[in-house]
């Protein structure tokens, strides 16, 4: 699952969770994407980027590969 998640996200340099679980290719383990994103994200493959909004002190997690 992982390696197939990676190879998703390839695709583009920043997802938001919205689009990677609205990913057509992503639909047999959605339940368990958020898991998998933490997993990752523990792991240092994926980093989370912070965009802020127009709320004072609010961000969307956007994620993307690491590539450093």
């Amino acid at each position: 699952m992982s390696t197939h998640l990676l190879t998703i996200m390839s695709e583009k340099e920043e997802w938001t969770f919205n689009e990677l679980i609205s990913h057509q290719q992503v639909n047999p383990y959605a339940i368990d994407l958020g898991i998998l994103l933490e997993f990752l994200i523990q792991k240092e493959i994926v980093v989370v980027h912070k965009v802020e909004t127009k709320g004072k002190s609010l961000y969307h997690r956007h994620y993307a590969i690491n590539k450093g």
